[in-house]
């Protein structure tokens, strides 16, 4: 017989698996991006990763365009093509929906420490089914800023003030 905590870590486990699914499935139907701003973090992380620099001025269209995004997203996504030696279009096709399924698990760890499994296990299922989330779990680098404001938090109410503010700071330049 399985004990409650097991059934609860199942549950969790399943939580997880259709969160990462839903996510994760729709980019293996398309050999290309779901959404519009995947093309723009593509095309910057290119120019970063061709250039080493991050552009001040995006060249295209015809004349460029400022540069407003925090760095982060676009250096991170360059590098991590580089080490993979794929494309960014097929990273940022993986990239941000593997974040959005890692967010449930931080989400649920952040509830699981400071109430109980079972309030843990609804913020998880509400994290994992949530439509904005699910929405943004495809073109958002703001979702790797939520994940780090998970940690910021956690370690806010630690009391481990120094942590906090370094995984908010990090989580802003995203």
């Amino acid at each position: 017989m399985m004990k409650n905590v097991d059934i609860r870590l199942l549950i969790l486990l399943v939580i997880f698996i259709a969160g990462a699914f839903i996510r994760l499935y729709p980019t293996t139907l398309y050999e290309k991006p779901l959404k519009y701003d995947s093309y723009y973090h593509a095309r910057v992380a290119e120019l970063v990763k061709s250039t080493g620099s991050i552009p001040a001025e995006e060249p295209w269209p015809e004349g460029g365009r400022p540069h407003f995004y925090p760095p982060l997203y676009h250096v991170l996504l360059a590098a991590t093509s580089s080490i993979l030696g794929s494309s960014v279009l097929d990273v940022i096709k993986f990239f941000l929906p593997v974040v959005s399924a890692i967010l449930i698990l931080a989400v649920f760890w952040l509830s699981y420490s400071y109430r109980n499994m079972n309030t843990a296990l609804l913020t998880a299922f509400l994290v994992a089914f949530n439509p904005f989330i699910l929405n943004a779990s495809y073109d958002s680098p703001e979702l790797i800023g939520l994940l780090l404001l998970c940690f910021s938090v956690f370690f806010l109410l630690k009391k481990r003030l120094y942590l906090a503010g370094i995984f908010l700071g990090v989580g802003l330049l995203f």
